[in-house]
């Protein structure tokens, strides 16, 4: 269909099926319809609408220039909603094809501490016996294998795990429990030298079921590569703490000395961070990605000091370290 064509129908069915209910929970009957369908027929419509549609948009099919409207569900009623929608076009004279139906659940702001399947980037992740950390992103080898990736005292509590341990989606502090919770196994990690000199704090987990995870960000979706880090460039990230948040590069090439545990450790060649706002992240936040403007990685966040400066490995070292390419 043509997009003004479209857009018309879509008018018209958020305001019959969306707009109005939402004023006014016991409005039944709409004036506009009552001359061309039967009341009965409208209170039924309108109750399944109400029950099950929570979005109404605009789409383009991908192999021509036309326009439909989508009906999201949150509810799977596809079929009855399909029978109306037709009920609909025959009375309006819509060709059916203007309308398509999908399901996507109930939409609500987004709990990064909650459980979710599948799983995404930005969400509480630790392993089994360790503290609570975020799921950086989706990281694939040559062989085909995907990992989940985030810091080394995430999932693999600072050394102190074992290669298969349980990995928790959520993270204990967030109240994942092994034999529910548990989304991946700890693969391998960069063992952190407490006495020298340290580059990288990260780790892999392999997912149990790869149906269990997805590589996109919220708000920010697929990672458009990699790039070096740049000066005074804004860099964004989603954490399980701070959710979105953007700040600018501020220092490259630090070497910092951080608390872990009751040791100090030493880390050099680091990425800093300063907040642009309130703050860039908090505890909970490590192992969150950091992208540029232009989504592509730049670091793994895994520290940050009281006053709000975040530090992050540069994202080139452990993608070579490990062997792999971020999806």
């Amino acid at each position: 269909m043509k997009l003004k064509d479209v857009i018309e129908i879509k008018r018209y069915l958020e305001r019959e099926f969306l707009i109005k209910p939402f004023y006014s929970k016991d409005l039944k009957v709409s004036s506009h319809l009552t001359e061309r369908f039967q009341v009965g027929r409208i209170v039924e419509a309108s109750e399944v609408f109400n029950e099950s549609i929570n979005g109404i948009s605009i789409g383009c099919n991908d192999t021509s220039d036309t326009y439909y409207v989508e009906i999201m569900l949150q509810e799977k009623r596809e079929e009855e909603i399909k029978n109306i929608l037709n009920s609909l076009a025959n009375l309006h004279e819509f060709p059916q094809e203007a309308f398509k139906v999908k399901y996507i659940g109930k939409i609500s702001l987004l709990h990064t501490q909650d459980r979710h399947r599948p799983a995404f980037p930005g969400v509480s992740i630790g392993h089994v016996s360790g503290p609570t950390g975020t799921f950086g992103c989706l990281v694939k080898d040559e062989y085909g294998k995907i990992y989940i990736l985030s810091n080394n005292h995430v999932l693999a509590n600072s050394n102190f795990a074992k290669l298969g341990d349980p990995i928790l989606q959520p993270g204990p502090q967030d109240g994942g429990k092994k034999d529910i919770d548990t989304i991946a196994v700890l693969s391998t990690y960069v063992p952190i030298d407490f006495s020298g000199l340290n580059r990288i704090d990260a780790a892999l987990a392999e997912p149990l079921d790869y149906h269990n995870v997805l590589p996109e960000i919220p708000y920010l979706g697929r990672v458009f590569g990699i790039t070096y880090p740049r000066l005074r460039s804004r860099v964004m990230k989603y954490g399980r703490t701070t959710g979105l948040t953007s700040g600018f590069l501020i220092a490259i090439n630090a070497t910092i000395k951080i608390l872990i545990g009751n040791s100090y450790v030493l880390f050099e060649n680091q990425i800093v961070i300063e907040k642009d706002g309130d703050k860039f992240s908090d505890r909970g936040d490590s192992g969150s990605l950091i992208l540029d403007s232009e989504r592509r990685a730049i670091g793994l966040l895994f520290t940050g000091s009281e006053t709000g400066v975040t530090f992050a490995n540069p994202i080139y070292e452990i993608l070579s370290y490990f062997s792999v390419d971020i999806i």
